[in-house]
């Protein structure tokens, strides 16, 4: 199901009976739309409902709206980076990764789990001025070191996605996501229950 515009703003969800083999994991497919473009970006790949929606509709960013104007209002790739540094400190803090104790990360405007793209498929945020939310999708790159066997140079990609909606069109898709996904819980717990009993 789609919800919102995918061509402005918008989410596709879909339930997979078929890979949910198991009760405590919902699997399906999720994306998010930006100015058309998906994140993930590659539509086969899956996630773990339960896990990331549920982190967009109780923790992210869509549903806090923080409001930041100096943040709203900036250049978008300053704005992303800065909002991506934030969440991400000991990936890119890496001289200091031994005084990893004192580093703290702070997830205030991230819209999506860190589990739902990995860093392969994006990174998406948010911010508001009130009225408005600024919503930036951008790619993680990195470089992979085989001497070290681990990535590094972790930067952004320069193609940056962004779209403003109104803060109450946001509130209006996010209200319609969690409805339907309220279905696919009941249809989800239905196929185990009768399994079970």
């Amino acid at each position: 199901m789609i919800i919102g515009d995918y061509e402005k703003f918008g989410f596709l969800i879909e339930y997979d009976a078929n890979a949910s083999v198991d009760p405590t994991f919902i699997e399906g497919f999720f994306v998010i739309y930006i100015n058309g473009k998906m994140y993930p970006e590659k539509f086969n790949h899956y996630v773990t409902l339960n896990r990331d929606v549920e982190y967009l509709l109780n923790n992210s960013s869509f549903i806090e709206m923080p409001i930041n104007k100096r943040l709203f209002e900036i250049d978008k790739k300053q704005a992303i980076v800065e909002m991506f540094m934030l969440s991400n400190i000991l990936i890119l803090d890496e001289d200091n990764r031994e005084d990893s104790d004192n580093l703290k990360e702070d997830y205030t405007y991230n819209a999506i789990s860190s589990h739902f793209t990995d860093g392969e498929y994006g990174e998406i945020f948010s911010v508001s001025n009130g009225e408005m939310i600024r919503i930036l999708g951008g790619k993680l790159l990195s470089d992979y070191d085989e001497e070290k066997c681990c990535y590094i140079n972790y930067r952004l990609s320069d193609e940056i996605d962004e779209i403003f909606i109104l803060k109450y069109e946001l509130e209006y898709y996010i209200s319609k996501l969690k409805k339907y996904y309220t279905k696919i819980k009941q249809i989800h717990k239905k196929r185990f229950d009768y399994t079970y009993s």
